[in-house]
């Protein structure tokens, strides 16, 4: 995936392969949501080949200074190590800037392989939207 620029002001932001479909929303945000925050929402498998543009979504939002990102899995059908990979590399350059990734909603499968790998507590997992 090319460096492809989000426009915030647009209504949403999509993109979509065989592995992933990764939605930027603007609309049905959460009043308190963060000015420096935004939503993300994943539907698929998260995975070697989806782990990078992912990636390049985030680093992409980062740059425009969206340092709270919080991920919505409630649809994610599968995650692999790539993709618990992709998610680390991300959390660790938020960190830097006192940034945070969090999990919303994991699905139930989601939600085993975090806590298999110890990784909910690092992603600040939670069943609900919390800023």
């Amino acid at each position: 995936m090319n460096e492809e620029e989000i426009d915030l002001s647009a209504e949403d932001f999509n993109y979509s392969d065989k592995q992933i479909t990764i939605s930027v929303r603007s609309i049905g945000v959460p009043d308190n949501l963060p000015a420096n925050g935004v939503i993300v929402d994943l539907k698929g498998i998260l995975n070697i080949y989806s782990a990078n543009p992912l990636k390049s979504i985030l680093a992409n939002l980062m740059n425009v200074g969206k340092i709270r990102i919080y991920v919505y899995m409630k649809q994610l059908d599968n995650i692999d190590s790539s993709g618990l990979g992709g998610l680390i590399a991300v959390q660790t350059k938020l960190l830097k800037v006192n940034g945070v990734l969090k999990v919303i909603e994991p699905s139930e499968k989601t939600r085993s392989v975090l806590k298999l790998t110890n990784l909910e507590s690092y992603f600040n997992m939670n069943e609900v939207f919390i800023p």
